[in-house]
């Protein structure tokens, strides 16, 4: 989830390394609870409501409050011109060893683009849970309007399949049709 995090994994990755996306604090953390047993969806989420959600909650809110800030400066600042928002977060070609920098500087321009958005609190952690799956994964379901973004995205070579809630038999037919090809 945390972009900043996979993308300073991603300047430094040496060949052969995890995925940049592989989050070892997540395993570390949950690596006790599972040894030995099946590691299931439904067991992952029992592990992350261990608490009753408290660390991720936290966790949360201050995630919304530093996002909004950025957003709320962002905005703040394209309102003297494109000129900032060129100069602070410009276009980045798509680098296909380096995808994070790419897909969250696009869609921080992109927010700061859209005349008429209210911010809300929510968009600082979707604009997080966004970015790493869109850097990476094959398949995405998010929001309406951060479908739409993400769909707006331009990365050559990488097929993503991005789906909002009112598309989920789509999203399950799609996930379905797909061959899963291992990598070699």
């Amino acid at each position: 989830m945390n972009p900043f995090a996979t993308i300073e994994k991603e300047n430094a990755h040496p060949k052969g390394a995890n995925s940049p996306a592989f989050s070892e604090s997540l395993l570390a953390a949950y690596y006790p609870h599972v040894h030995g047993a099946s590691v299931t969806l439904s067991s992952v989420f029992d592990l992350l409501q261990h608490d009753k959600g408290a660390k991720a909650k936290e966790t949360q809110q201050e995630v919304k409050s530093v996002s909004r800030q950025l957003i709320d400066k962002i905005k703040r600042r394209d309102k003297l011109g494109q000129d900032w928002l060129d100069k602070q977060y410009p276009h980045l070609p798509f680098d296909p060893r380096r995808p994070t920098l790419f897909v969250f500087t696009e869609l921080l321009r992109a927010l700061a683009s859209e005349k008429g958005l209210a911010f809300t609190p929510n968009d600082g952690i979707d604009l997080l849970h966004a970015s790493v799956p869109t850097a990476y994964g094959d398949f995405v379901l998010l929001d309406k309007s951060w479908t739409r973004r993400v769909r707006d995205l331009k990365m050559p070579g990488h097929l993503l399949y991005a789906f909002a809630e009112p598309e989920l038999d789509s999203f399950l037919d799609a996930f379905e049709e797909c061959e899963i090809v291992p990598d070699l």
